[in-house]
């Protein structure tokens, strides 16, 4: 514990009567020639750029070929990677799982295949570092920091490339404003993997670290849905005027929610009189995204043709199994549910031979009627016909978490301005999730779905790193803080927390606030408290510091709080005021969180910036 205690003076440090300045706050180059967007997701990344014409052009490019030579022809690919034997780069997305299932075919194990793998940065803050690894297919284990450094530098050298095809003119990467968008709810230890991953990528060295921007995905969505023409939305007026001039006047607060494969991320925004945003309440959200659907359909299939076959079927045929669930991904955004109709999956060959081998002497549908109905589900030659009820009971327990969220969310004293509603997200393209929060919500709030909804996040990162100070503040998502010790006081501090300090009663592991959840911070404003030594003779006040997720923490040891790593010594040589000296500390809020200690009496400074992932 640090040997601090509270200003002698009077002053009441967990109020924060102290001064707010806005300075040693790092700006961001924007003249660069070109923008660029990397959305990676989930399920699927892709990237979006622009050029800074001087004309004015804002007009937005995407790749829209991934998977041209596999039959598809897509804003996205799949977040998928290939390693030779030599843990070398061999494949991405698209190409990465058609040579995998070649491999498997061919039973070659000694790749390493990686998917899904950007949910292991989801609530990993307690143990994520630069040494945390992740399982390939074939049961070994690789840095995960090398794997997304990989996928980075791919998406990276796409886009380039790209931009070359677009443009005539081949640009190099420090020519290029990256921005790298990440959901709102990840802690800072996730966002800052994701810098040092573009880092290890080559996008930006530690030296031009402005040239990349972390922007938050449903802020991002936000700026292209308010620039964006009412035409460019689902049941949208034909008409030119943007959603900001018809809808988000000055004052205007707005939920947007961003669904997506592997999480629902949501963000609260008010304009203000300067059309910039402020956030008024705290990123919130969960792992309830469109994956967890696509589970629910493989417990579909295990439950009619059983776990053993289920589990042969992805072994012996891999780039089949990889085949039916991206059939499946694509049905599932139809309407056809929506109709009552049927959703036919496409069965692929090696899959029907396997389960007639298996069930010798009973029809397809014999095997389905030992659970359910043939209204229900059936197969037709080589489809899987779900029933409509069917289809709507694998979205039912994530649309369900969904509508809870939100409902608990809009009961919030600080939402109850809001009247508008952004959909976005991939898996806000779901004609279901659509129609039970439009049911839910209806009378609540206005609600907008862009077209692309899948591609408003990466759009909208372009738009963001041509004006990246639209956001203007936020709100703290978690309570920062520094142990100190307090006058002992009977009945309000626990015995246990006595400490006698030159004779003087003490409680010690006192958690002093420095900044309280959901509280509003502007970008590079900075907040200064007050200390002082708790010995007369004492020449070096030390600081550690805290996180909680209970705002009205008490003590360091309380549940939720956790010891941040890092922390700070500074120099106080002039003992001649005794415990009377002021230790000041600074505390600013930019793409990082920097610590500056000052002993008022001689000026001298200790500064740190909270390294997350060091364990």
């Amino acid at each position: 514990m640090a040997s601090l205690d509270p200003d002698p003076f009077g002053r009441n440090l967990s109020l924060f009567d102290h001064n707010l300045r806005f300075q040693r706050s790092c700006t961001i180059k924007q003249e660069r020639d070109v923008v660029v967007a990397i959305d990676f997701g989930t399920s699927s990344s892709g990237f979006a750029f622009s050029f800074n014409h001087k004309d004015g052009s804002e007009e937005i490019y995407m790749n829209r070929a991934w998977g041209r030579e596999q039959g598809y022809s897509t804003f996205k690919t799949p977040t998928c990677l290939l390693l030779n034997q030599q843990r070398e780069f061999k494949k991405f997305g698209y190409e990465a799982a058609e040579k995998y299932a070649e491999l498997e075919d061919a039973e070659d194990r000694s790749f390493y295949y990686f998917d899904h793998f950007k949910m292991m940065l989801y609530g990993s803050e307690k143990t994520l570092n630069r040494d945390t690894t992740l399982e390939a297919r074939n049961g070994r284990r690789l840095r995960a920091l090398d794997i997304f450094s990989y996928s980075l530098k791919y998406l990276k050298d796409k886009a380039l490339e790209r931009i070359s095809e677009q443009s005539g003119v081949e640009y190099q990467t420090e020519e290029v404003l990256w921005v790298i968008t990440v959901p709102a709810i990840w802690k800072q230890s996730a966002k800052q993997f994701m810098r040092e991953a573009a880092y290890q990528a080559g996008l930006i060295t530690p030296n031009n670290s402005e040239q990349l921007i972390i922007a938050l995905e449903p802020e991002a969505a936000a700026v292209f849905c308010r620039q964006s023409k009412l035409r460019e939305f689902v049941e949208g007026r034909n008409c030119d005027y943007t959603v900001s001039s018809a809808f988000v006047p000055a004052q205007t607060q707005y939920l947007v929610v961003d669904n997506g494969g592997g999480t629902m991320d949501v963000t609260v925004h008010e304009v203000d009189d300067n059309d910039d945003v402020k956030e008024i309440y705290h990123a919130t959200g969960g792992d309830f995204g469109g994956t967890k659907v696509d589970k629910e359909f493989q417990n579909l299939l295990e439950k009619v043709f059983g776990k053993d076959l289920m589990d042969e079927f992805c072994r012996s045929h891999p780039s089949d199994w990889l085949e039916l669930m991206n059939d499946f991904e694509m049905k599932k955004r139809g309407d056809r549910v929506m109709r009552g109709e049927e959703t036919r999956v496409r069965l692929p060959a090696n899959f029907v031979n396997l389960m007639r081998h298996e069930n010798i002497g009973r029809s397809d549908n014999e095997i389905i009627k030992r659970h359910y109905h043939a209204e229900q589900l059936r197969i037709s030659k080589e489809y899987l016909c779900l029933g409509s009820e069917i289809v709507k009971s694998l979205f039912e327990s994530t649309i369900n978490a969904i509508i809870k969220h939100l409902e608990t969310l809009g009961k919030k004293k600080e939402l109850r301005g809001v009247k508008l509603m952004f959909l976005v997200g991939g898996f806000s393209e779901s004609p279901l999730l659509q129609a039970a929060i439009k049911k839910k919500f209806k009378h609540k709030y206005k609600i907008l779905i862009p077209n692309d909804a899948e591609t408003a996040v990466v759009k909208g990162a372009v738009m963001f790193g041509r004006r990246p100070h639209v956001v203007v503040e936020r709100c703290l998502s978690e309570t920062y803080g520094t142990d100190c010790c307090v006058d002992f006081i009977n009945g309000l501090h626990k015995y246990e927390k006595l400490k006698i300090i030159d004779g003087k009663r003490k409680c010690q592991d006192i958690f002093s606030v420095l900044a309280r959840e959901n509280e509003k911070v502007k970008m590079g404003q900075c907040k200064t408290s007050t200390f002082c030594p708790i010995l007369a003779n004492q020449t070096t006040v030390g600081f550690d510091f805290y996180t909680s997720s209970n705002p009205d923490v008490f003590y360091t040891t309380d549940a939720g709080v956790r010891k941040l790593p890092g922390c700070m010594s500074v120099e106080s040589p002039n003992t001649s005021k005794g415990t009377k000296r002021e230790i000041k500390l600074e505390v600013y809020f930019n793409t990082e969180i920097k610590m500056i200690g000052i002993d008022v009496e001689t000026g001298n400074e200790a500064t740190t910036s909270i390294d997350f992932l060091w364990h």
